[in-house]
């Protein structure tokens, strides 16, 4: 789907190209340069100038480095313009007919997904670690109020047996009292 402006289809290099001029617009016209951008980011200022004119399509990880840079200058990019810009990079990317850009794309995705799992790795085994600390506490929790019951359970009939004991003990009593001859 390409970015349209009014009612032309502008292809996905050129509308990402467009964005990135807008990314690096505030900087530039703060007083910083191109140049400065290229050598932050490890590139000669002729491949940021293809960047910028949709001549070459940036890479992701030019995307990243310049977002980088323009945060530690103070000027970090919106969280929606790099969303954009992002979107943009990979349909520009999926566009060009460039076997080796499309592969670098390729690569690209796959590290993010190979991060992504990673991370959701880390998650899954952070939470089942916590569950298994969960079940471990109940099981112990169970334990105790087992033992408790079966505390109980003997404290009970003890209790009966004393009851018991008193009832068949107190009925001789009492028939010895009611009847005094009985007890001679």
């Amino acid at each position: 789907m390409d970015e349209t402006h009014g009612k032309e289809a502008v292809p996905p290099a050129v509308a990402y190209a467009a964005a990135l001029r807008e990314a690096v617009a505030d900087f530039t016209a703060q007083g910083g340069t191109q140049r400065a951008i290229a050598q932050a980011v490890h590139i000669a200022p002729a491949t940021l100038s293809r960047y910028l004119s949709g001549d070459r399509v940036a890479p992701r990880e030019f995307l990243n480095a310049l977002r980088a840079y323009l945060g530690e200058q103070g000027r970090p990019l919106e969280t929606d313009l790099h969303k954009r810009l992002d979107a943009l990079c990979g349909k520009a990317h999926a566009a060009s007919g460039s076997p080796a850009v499309q592969l670098a794309q390729l690569k690209e995705e796959l590290g993010r997904l190979r991060a992504q799992q990673e991370q959701a790795q880390q998650v899954a085994e952070t939470r089942l670690a916590g569950l298994e600390e969960q079940a471990d506490r109940l099981a112990r929790d169970l334990e105790q109020a087992l033992e408790r019951a079966q505390s109980a359970e003997g404290a009970r009939r003890l209790l009966e047996d004393r009851v018991q004991e008193q009832d068949d003990g107190g009925g001789t009593h009492r028939a010895a009292r009611a009847d005094p001859s009985a007890a001679a």
